[in-house]
């Protein structure tokens, strides 16, 4: 029973992160690929146009890292004031149209 327990409670993924740990940003990563581009500035679509498979292939720090960024990203595009929003997208437009 204790043999058991202590698997249990102490198993670890292929990358030896402990199996809560694993589903847990296993979920948020899912998550985040569910909420798509929404509440993202377009400069910020790059963390979903890379792929889920590509994302999930990555190591933990990658993934921890990929979350971080695109949850940032999120954050600052809800926490910008109105002004700064539209400054921001107008200079990414701008740089856009250079680019064409």
């Amino acid at each position: 029973m204790w043999i058991h327990r202590n698997r249990v409670l102490h198993a670890v993924d292929e990358q030896g992160l402990p199996l809560q740990q694993a589903a847990e940003l296993e979920a948020a990563i899912h998550e985040e690929f569910r909420q798509g581009i929404a509440g993202l500035a377009r400069k910020d679509h790059h963390f979903i146009r890379r792929g889920h498979d590509d994302v999930m292939s990555m190591t933990v720090v990658d993934k921890r890292g990929w979350l971080r960024g695109i949850q940032l990203a999120r954050d600052s595009r809800t926490t910008a004031p109105p002004a700064h929003q539209q400054q921001q997208q107008l200079m990414s437009d701008f740089f856009q149209m250079a680019d064409d």
